[in-house]
């Protein structure tokens, strides 16, 4: 708590001053986002000729942190006037987790070290400390404190509604790795993203396999690159800026007990802070170590996103390539057009006029961090758990009568084709999440709970995701890029209503993706024996680019600023409008669209032959688009 208070700013403090969104800086009193904002110091007043305090703990915390916004280039990401957005494509990792049973024990075999160690001054609190988790808590949501997980992503949800409300079709399809924590993220979006207006409508959430078989065609195509794996787990065990740096803190820490730390001991107590705050909102841990300690620990952290993940991973541009090249594909289509007036001319205006109904769920109805309670989804067996997500909510948030009734979307008979007809009649479970009768996850379902993100990402990457021993090719190799994604006979039925494209996985999709676009790639790779000089061709920060809740959105603009109206493409990173190297000539400094498909066309790396994939590994994603042929290649998602 001390930590917090003293260190962070008041713009990522405002969960805990009960400010509904913690983008809102108290100081300039405005949403960062609304469509029209005017900073109130424009006119002369209140300037300081001083450096501002900006010292902020989570700008160090990493991949495992609380979300915090992107401190950004100074540009306003209010839409630029002129403009309006007509698509929009958004890649968000998960909310703010709890640690995998595992890194919990672990964690907690330190805070037990210390405490049999008689602790006094600086670790005094530590002797009566509680380190404690639900049962089954392991990697799933937090519900408490400032930054609980489960407000993260509603509040998501509510930031992106303001912003997108206008292109809110009637029906909506979300795109979800298959994970617990992921697909819990979704639905606490949802009832942020989805106002009372569309109370009576549906959602779809559509399930997408972790596993690397797949290749291209998921939502975690990193699970299908073995080299990018395989570097990734050896970048924990060659980093060792943290040793070189660590020692005054750990004897600083020996003089307040009777044993003494080791260097893994001093990584745990970050890692309890970071954790701590996303599951209590609050931890003592942070106010051991000083600015300079937590500049040093951010840099570790750094270095292994980097290197692990990010430009350092010389396979990650071909893993990140894969959504880029979807989000090209997308930005480059047509603009769909929403069936009825009333659709498409919603404005942010309307935010003020609409009742207060709203489809939220507290805190304590629905989801608690470990299953679901309070009749949302009891009694839901594997046959009906369609309706869960099919979400039709009534004022209350009891599912309405209406959401039984649209199961029928995604059946499909296999007869035609000669495939099992089976599947024809209860085909949406692949798209749900299949309950149990006491509203647990069915076992039944693999959703993966366990996804090995974040620092403990290593420990289960000695399982091979593909076999044979094949030589590997030249990493980075050019793949040509099509505008557009080959054509399916489904595809406009699929299409005609949406111009949102919103999908949630891991924080390796975060980082992939933003390496392949190589906004944020450093000029030279990020010193391993030394702080970087913080100019900015050393912008890369871990709990900048994807901290929990991160996101990423590519919005294209459609602008009446020349003699006929144009296109031009905006990169949204963590609620801060970030400028297109080469590629500014647009409104608010936004990139025109030929010029921005040109610059991702020659950043776009082929996936399957640099990862050395199978032949029968999917070379490019088609689920957007190829619903139906989605559905055949998951069958295997539910284990029968």
């Amino acid at each position: 708590m001390v930590a917090i208070d003293r260190l962070a700013s008041s713009t990522l403090l405002a969960r805990a001053s009960n400010v509904s969104d913690p983008w809102v800086a108290s100081a300039a009193s405005h949403d960062t986002l609304s469509p029209h904002t005017i900073p109130w110091e424009s006119n002369g007043m209140f300037l300081s000729q001083f450096a501002p305090e900006n010292w902020n703990l989570l700008r160090h915390t990493g991949v495992n942190g609380p979300y915090a916004s992107h401190p950004g280039f100074g540009l306003e990401p209010a839409i630029p006037e002129s403009c309006t957005i007509d698509k929009v494509f958004v890649l968000a990792r998960h909310a703010e987790r709890s640690p995998s049973t595992e890194l919990f024990h672990r964690l907690g075999q330190t805070i037990e070290k210390i405490q049999r160690a008689n602790p006094r001054g600086l670790l005094k609190f530590v002797s009566y400390h509680q380190w404690e988790m639900a049962a089954d808590g392991g990697g799933k949501l937090t519900v408490n404190g400032r930054f609980a997980g489960t407000e993260g992503a509603r509040s998501l949800g509510r930031r992106l509604r303001d912003r997108y409300i206008h292109l809110i079709p009637d029906h909506l399809h979300f795109f979800a790795a298959a994970s617990g924590r992921v697909v819990e993220s979704v639905r606490r979006f949802a009832a942020g993203f989805f106002d009372s207006f569309k109370a009576e409508e549906h959602y779809e959430v559509v399930l997408l396999s972790q596993e690397g078989s797949h290749g291209a065609n998921s939502m975690t195509p990193d699970q299908g690159c073995r080299p990018f794996l395989d570097h990734h787990e050896s970048t924990h065990h060659s980093i060792d800026f943290f040793d070189q740096y660590c020692h005054p803190i750990l004897e600083r820490l020996h003089s307040c007990m009777d044993d003494e730390l080791t260097i893994e001991d001093l990584k745990n107590l970050f890692m309890v802070c970071e954790y701590e705050l996303n599951m209590k909102g609050e931890s003592e841990f942070c106010s051991l170590f000083s600015r300079d300690d937590w500049v040093i620990w951010g840099h570790h952290n750094n270095l292994i996103d980097y290197y692990g993940r990010g430009p350092g991973n010389p396979y990650s541009s071909a893993v990140g390539s894969v959504h880029l090249q979807a989000a090209l594909s997308i930005l480059s289509e047509e603009t769909a057009h929403h069936s009825t007036d009333e659709t498409s001319h919603r404005s942010a205006d309307e935010m003020s006029l609409r009742s207060k109904r709203s489809l939220e769920i507290d805190a304590d109805q629905g989801y608690n961090g470990t299953h679901y309670v309070n009749g949302t989804a009891q009694n839901y067996n594997a046959h009906n758990s369609t309706r869960l997500y099919r979400r039709s909510f009534n004022e209350t948030g009891d599912l309405s009568k209406r959401s039984g009734n649209s199961t029928g979307l995604y059946r499909r008979s296999f007869n035609e084709t000669g495939e099992d007809s089976k599947w024809s009649r209860n085909s949406t479970r692949l798209y749900t999440r299949s309950f149990n009768e006491t509203g647990e996850l069915s076992k039944r379902q693999q959703l993966d709970s366990d996804y090995q993100d974040d620092f403990d990402y290593s420990e289960r990457q000695g399982q091979s995701h593909h076999s044979g021993s094949r030589q590997h090719h030249q990493v980075g190799s050019k793949h040509p890029v099509n505008r557009r994604v080959p054509h399916h006979s489904h595809r406009a039925s699929h299409r005609q209503s949406e111009n949102v494209f919103v999908s949630f996985a891991h924080n390796e999709q975060i980082t992939t993706f933003l390496t392949a676009f190589g906004i944020f790639n450093p000029r030279d790779h990020l010193p391993t024996d030394t702080l970087p000089h913080p100019g900015h061709h050393n912008r890369w920060n871990a709990a900048e680019l994807a901290p929990m809740g991160a996101y990423v959105a590519l919005e294209r603009l459609q602008c009446d600023c020349g003699p006929e109206p144009a296109h031009y493409v905006r990169l949204i990173v963590n609620d801060q409008a970030i400028p297109i190297p080469g590629c500014q000539s647009g409104p608010g400094l936004s990139c025109a669209i030929q010029q921005f498909e040109t610059i991702v066309q020659e950043r776009i790396r082929d996936y399957h032959s640099t990862c050395d994939c199978e032949e029968d590994q999917s070379k490019s994603l088609s689920f957007y688009w190829d619903r139906e042929s989605t559905f055949s290649q998951r069958q295997h998602v539910m284990a029968e």
